[in-house]
């Protein structure tokens, strides 16, 4: 499963009264997919985010404020993976289902992430594993 996690270079824009992002612009073939939740998951003073892995809910991720490093490991055959969300350097991360994924921060600077979903939530989707 973790060969199937793909990442895509964002670009954001940026002036004197701020930036802009846009992280799906309706062309990404998986655009008929996101059906799901769209959410935002929010941590600080390193706190971590996530440590569990979805049976039938494959993500997106993408880091819209400061930086944090995003955990993978496939969970039937343990390969790990570390993927870097950064704010300055925006990209959009697939996480497929059965990939366990955690946020972590190792600063006491907060970090938001956008997250899409091709499902809506349900917990019995949500098992908890321990990645960091």
């Amino acid at each position: 499963m973790i060969e199937n996690i793909k990442i895509w270079d964002l670009d954001r824009k940026g002036d004197s009264r701020g930036w802009f992002l846009k992280v799906l612009n309706g062309s990404e073939e998986f655009r008929n997919q996101l059906i799901g939740d769209v959410y935002f998951v929010c941590g600080k003073d390193s706190g971590i985010r996530g440590n569990h892995f979805h049976i039938e809910t494959n993500e997106w991720f993408s880091a819209i404020k400061g930086n944090c490093s995003l955990y993978l490991e496939d969970i039937v055959t343990h390969e790990k993976r570390e993927i870097k969300l950064e704010e300055d350097f925006p990209k959009l991360v697939f996480v497929p289902k059965n990939v366990a994924h955690a946020f972590y921060s190792d600063s006491s600077n907060e970090f938001i992430v956008a997250a899409f979903t091709d499902t809506l939530f349900d917990p019995s989707d949500t098992i908890k594993f321990d990645l960091v």
